[in-house]
């Protein structure tokens, strides 16, 4: 008989119902495991990415500025009014427009909820909206080398999660026209120390404060977790890689 042997036994065996439902079981439970941990990665890496691309913007445009108007540069009222000629203003958003801002909401860095006009409040009549999804308004200190305080949010208002040290972000802009964290100068010498940016950057517990993570973009800047986040405090974390 050509061929030799049976040709039955030579037959692969098939996967009986049980095991081909034991074997979706065990890949819906690793699934289930390992896919809210990936979906966070990818959405701190998005936060991240906006943030730089904001960033980035924000010192080119202030530098131009800078270059081409030093003398009357450090003024809240001229970069305002600069504001469409340096960035890709598509679009404002009135601060007077309750229909539109009423229906928005903001979180602190801890996570408890205000409406989106506790981080609107600014003197800057208009919030601009950027081509690029940012958006951005103004006001201002009493500080003397770095008065102009610019409010970020890095995806605009319509897009979440509208929370501090997220997509929420505010800079000071100094006199030569340098960009830093929120009162990060030196006419804040009590706010020198890094333990002082925590008090005001805090993922976990806290007061129920509105302005509770505004210098959350001194760490962000650095790329440092807050050291009340690490249960180490001598080991430096990733902001971005650890934000919860």
């Amino acid at each position: 008989m050509r061929g030799g042997g049976n040709r039955l036994s030579s037959r692969r065996k098939a996967f009986t119902l049980a095991e081909i439902l034991i074997t979706l079981g065990i890949i819906g439970v690793v699934a289930s495991l390992t896919l809210p941990t990936l979906i966070h990665k990818h959405r701190n890496k998005v936060m991240e990415t906006q943030f730089k691309t904001a960033y980035s913007l924000i010192i080119r445009a202030t530098y131009q500025m800078y270059m081409e108007h030093e003398a009357d540069f450090f003024n809240y009222s001229n970069y305002q009014q600069r504001i469409p000629f340096y960035y890709k203003v598509v679009g404002k958003i009135n601060k007077n427009d309750n229909e539109i801002l009423d229906k928005l909401k903001m979180y602190t860095s801890n996570n408890y909820a205000y409406p989106y006009t506790e981080f609107a409040s600014a003197y800057s009549r208009n919030i601009f909206l950027v081509s690029n999804g940012m958006s951005l308004f103004m006001t201002y200190s009493t500080a003397k080398t770095c008065n102009i305080i610019l409010k970020v949010d890095t995806n605009g208002p319509y897009k979440g999660p509208n929370r501090y040290g997220y997509d929420l972000f505010v800079f000071n802009i100094c006199a030569n026209g340098k960009i830093i964290a929120l009162n990060e100068n030196a006419d804040y010498p009590g706010n020198r120390p890094e333990s002082a940016y925590q008090s005001r950057c805090s993922f976990e517990g806290g007061t129920n404060w509105h302005v509770q993570g505004e210098q959350c973009s001194y760490w962000a800047l650095r790329d440092i977790l807050p050291p009340g986040m690490i249960i180490t405090s001598r080991i430096k974390k990733s902001y971005w890689k650890n934000l919860p």
